[in-house]
């Protein structure tokens, strides 16, 4: 919505185009504007535009007395108005108002800082108005400038953008008699010279350090002289080459042997063309690669050190989604949405990037983080308007996003980009469709960025072996034979010692480090219990491994199991591989694959947090499982909660329909205990039962018990039916062999 209000008083009024992108500008930084005004100073109405629906008679009714300083009045109806002077150089004062529509007005401060440039343009424009209807615009051409300005306007600047300054450059010098004509852009590294024979141009570089401590304190032209090597005096003429109001990108500079004024001028006209090719490049929607952003960002951070920037970083949701039900092709569609939907909300000051895959970035210069999180929430709602479909389904398209500043990120563009990630991975745990900001305060993002502190410790832990497996007992609850145990990695970190498992877990499975880890506890799990000496015991035992959802999307793990199963002589049947149902039902065809090839090797498989994944039980009939591990939500509270009380004796029916055995997790008391029991369970885990302790002395502690194949073996007749039925098949098997 925008559009002219009513038809304003008769008279001069001003240029509709120029106003509204002077008043684009304010509006950008501020959410809610609901109109703009600008009257003369007796009163009448000269432009106006609403934003809004039904501002009309608000603003049609604020015809006023121009003030002498910015002001802030209530309106009603929770409008709010922002009065400003407007000051013509050839007219008296004129006032601009801004109409805000919200319960919760920004303050008048915020509101000046954005207005305060853009008044001066429309100051400005009210005096271009007036000269240009009464006739007195005067038109003053400086000798030798037309032509470079008219040369200015022929050059193309499609091309590289080398190509186009060494260009511009060339034909300035051809035009003028001088020395040396130059273009420099410290930060990127880039020049483009052109000079006389006899000129030593090495006194560019010389002189590229003091010209732009000049240019930043002056922000204007600037001149100089200097004396050559050879004792010749010569002057220097330099404009700076603007990105934004504020941020300066580079300098345009003249020598020569005199200095005339028409140089000024020209400097001036090829930086400000500079500066619209700038703008015009990234207005195209050129993205840049990470390594190319990060040396922009570091560029600009390090020329406009006081001003706040701003980075926001945007990763597409339900990309695994898109790309199961419309094909990799129906994915690159996606991402040409994002990328054209980033491009077109950028601002001509604005770069953004292509980090790779899904994920995007946009850079604002001396923009605050509250101005980000509105262009990325502007994002987020073009997004949202756009669906994929085939005919036959769709999908409705969002990304999360995270933004940060320089006042959180203070270590280069590194730093920033790291910290943008955080917060949008902050954005997609919380659901999705939505942006986080990089805040000290917030708890969730500090750990994120915990996280992002632990990978390099997380690496060099798996390398140099820094892990240990602890186990916890599972026990029987109808007194069957042998014991079975949930092995536990636990982290030795000297430098954290108070490291919990779920830090470091978080940190690898955030940075897909979790199928290295997963490894890490096979080989351990499997090098250890093959050390043993009690075979026979061993054999009777089960131990329990947890598998990640990113070791499911690894296709040769199965093939690594079946290896070191091989290598180590463990009994495969002794080995239990726990899969959580959120995990399976997510990855369904990569679960089924790997539970079945871990069941042809006579491995077991269990089944993990059971009844808390988001589908139904059809999985079941086509996936065979040995346990059915009830969630802990559903256990703690047993006893005074009557859902979860049914939930779990749902959960033993379906172990009996299914051939599978049930173990509740998290038992804390033996009341609990005795619950479970008569409701139907077969095993118990938790801290009632046993605490984790080191793998080393469970092994240990198995090694020493008195195995059942000792002095009073004899005495076993294996031939009774009544024995052959509580011995494990096989045990019955390491028998005969």
């Amino acid at each position: 919505m925008d559009k002219p209000l009513a038809k304003p008083h008769p008279g001069p009024l001003l240029d509709d185009q120029a106003v509204t992108a002077f008043v684009a500008e304010i509006r950008h930084p501020i959410d809610n504007v609901a109109a703009a005004v600008v009257y003369s100073s007796n009163g009448r109405l000269l432009w106006q535009r609403e934003y809004r629906d039904n501002t009309l008679d608000v603003a049609s009714s604020l015809s006023l007395t121009p003030p002498a300083e910015p002001g802030k009045r209530l309106l009603g109806q929770n409008y709010c108005a922002f009065d400003f002077p407007l000051k013509p150089a050839s007219e008296e004062p004129h006032t601009f108002t801004l109409i805000v529509d919200t319960m919760d007005p920004p303050s008048l401060a915020s509101v000046t800082l954005a207005a305060k440039d853009m008044l001066s343009c429309i100051a400005r424009q009210i005096d271009l108005d007036a000269a240009l209807e009464t006739g007195t615009i005067n038109v003053r051409c400086l000798r030798g400038t037309d032509p470079i300005r008219r040369h200015l306007e022929e050059i193309e600047t499609d091309g590289s953008p080398s190509s186009v300054l060494q260009n511009i450059v060339d034909m300035c010098f051809a035009e003028c008699e001088i020395d040396c004509f130059a273009a420099v852009f410290p930060d990127s590294n880039t020049r483009a010279v052109a000079c006389k024979p006899s000129f030593d141009a090495t006194i560019i570089d010389l002189m590229v350090e003091q010209l732009q401590k000049r240019l930043l304190e002056k922000r204007r032209v600037v001149t100089a002289t200097i004396t050559t090597e050879n004792g010749v005096e010569r002057h220097v003429t330099c404009a700076p080459v603007y990105r934004q109001r504020k941020l300066i990108l580079g300098m345009v500079v003249i020598i020569a042997e005199s200095n005339e004024p028409s140089h000024a001028k020209i400097v001036r006209a090829v930086a400000d063309k500079l500066s619209k090719t700038q703008a015009s490049r990234r207005a195209k929607g050129k993205f840049l690669a990470r390594p190319e952003l990060l040396t922009q960002i570091d560029g600009i951070l390090t020329s406009d050190s006081d001003s706040f920037h701003s980075l926001i970083y945007f990763d597409a949701d339900k990309m695994h989604a898109v790309n199961d039900s419309f094909g990799y092709s129906g994915g690159d569609r996606v991402l040409k949405i994002i990328r054209r939907i980033v491009a077109d909300s950028s601002g001509a000051n604005d770069v953004v990037a292509h980090l790779g895959g899904d994920r995007f970035a946009m850079f604002m210069p001396g923009a605050s983080g509250d101005t980000a999180v509105a262009k990325a929430e502007q994002v987020l709602q073009l997004l949202a308007q756009e669906t994929i479909d085939d005919g036959a389904r769709s999908i409705k398209l969002s990304a999360s996003c995270g933004v940060v500043d320089t006042a959180e990120a203070r270590n280069g563009a590194e730093d920033m980009l790291v910290l943008a990630e955080v917060a949008s991975r902050g954005a997609q745990e919380r659901g999705g469709n939505q942006c986080a900001r990089f805040q000290d305060i917030d708890s969730s993002i500090i750990q994120r960025r915990s996280d992002v502190d632990r990978v390099g410790f997380l690496q060099m832990a798996l390398l140099e072996n820094k892990f240990s497996l602890h186990a916890q007992e599972i026990a029987s609850l109808n007194g069957e034979s042998g014991q079975k145990y949930e092995l536990l990695v636990r982290m030795d970190d000297e430098n954290h010692p108070d490291s919990s498992p779920a830090q470091f877990l978080s940190a690898a499975e955030r940075y897909q480090l979790m199928s290295a880890l997963d490894r890490w506890v096979i080989n351990s799990a499997l090098t250890s219990i093959a050390s043993t000496t009690n075979v026979m015991e061993i054999g009777l035992s089960t131990f329990c491994i947890n598998v990640a959802a990113q070791s499911l999307q690894d296709d040769s793990l199965v093939d690594y199991i079946e290896s070191r199963i091989a290598e180590t002589g463990v009994p495969p049947d002794s080995l239990c591989f726990e899969i959580t149902e959120t995990t399976l039902v997510r990855n369904i065809e990569k679960a089924q694959s790997f539970v079945h090839r871990l069941q042809r090797l006579g491995c077991l498989v269990a089944l993990d947090d059971f009844g808390t994944g988001y589908s139904s039980f059809a999985y079941l009939k086509t996936l065979p499982v040995n346990y059915l591990k009830i969630d802990g939500s559903f256990v703690r509270d047993v006893l005074e909660n009557e859902l979860s009380k049914t939930i779990v004796r749902a959960v033993v029916e379906i172990a009996k329909v299914i051939g599978a055995q049930t173990v509740a997790e998290h038992v804390e008391n033996t009341l609990v205990r005795a619950w479970l029991k008569d409701a139907g369970i077969h095993y118990v885990q938790g801290f009632a039962i046993h605490r984790p302790e080191p793998f080393e002395g469970i092994l240990t502690s198995i090694d020493e018990m008195s195995s059942v194949f000792d002095d009073d073996s004899e005495r076993i007749d294996l031939s009774a039916q009544t024995v052959v039925r509580s011995v494990p098949s096989r045990i019955l098997r390491m028998l005969k062999e």
